[in-house]
């Protein structure tokens, strides 16, 4: 599925009680949207790192701040950073897909940051270099919107940050979507900037 084509459906979605359950939400129902999303960016994730800790001073990439929750910043390839969503609700963790790769077993990154399905898996691990992991369980909420409306106004502001940077993006869990156990790979969002 294009990005401009995700974006259009994330934002044809009503506004939902703040109240409703994730598994009953549109936003999980007809985009996958829920508890640990990967975004796949091709960028370092120490680049990227850098992009969202410059947020607290400076609207280049983001249009709100991502406040640093905690850093590793220099541990291998590994987990760089934790961040929150300055309005409220959102986590964001940024990890290294190289030592997500090495650090797990590999049925682990299949299916849980890569798609379930093989072919997009290796085009996935061999494309992408930094995962972004969406959580909305950040003690800040705010009042009045679902998690999952917040969540699809942080991966909004990231797919402008791609866009921005000439990033190639890849969302992989908008192929399950809903209850469904089986994977839609025409659903997975890729977006590769255009050649100049």
């Amino acid at each position: 599925m294009e990005l401009k084509d995700f974006l259009i459906e994330l934002s044809l979605i009503s506004e939902e009680k703040e109240e409703l359950n994730f598994c009953y939400s549109e936003y999980h129902k007809q985009l996958g949207l829920y508890d640990n999303f990967p975004i796949l960016l091709s960028e370092e994730p120490k680049e990227v790192f850098a992009d969202f800790l410059a947020s607290k001073d400076s609207e280049d990439f983001f249009s709100h701040k991502y406040l640093i929750k905690e850093s590793k910043y220099g541990y291998g390839d590994g987990v760089f950073g934790i961040f929150n969503y300055s309005l409220g609700t959102i986590i964001v963790q940024i990890l290294g897909l190289n030592w997500y790769k090495n650090n797990f077993p590999p049925y682990s990154l299949i299916g849980y940051g890569c798609s379930c399905d093989q072919k997009h898996a290796a085009v996935q691990i061999k494309n992408f270099k930094t995962v972004i992991m969406l959580h909305p369980y950040q003690d800040e909420k705010i009042k009045g919107v679902h998690d999952l409306k917040v969540m699809a106004t942080v991966i909004n502001e990231v797919s402008n940050y791609v866009q921005k940077k000439r990033l190639a993006l890849c969302m992989t869990k908008t192929a399950r979507y809903g209850n469904s156990k089986i994977e839609d790979v025409s659903r997975i969002v890729y977006y590769y900037p255009p050649s100049v």
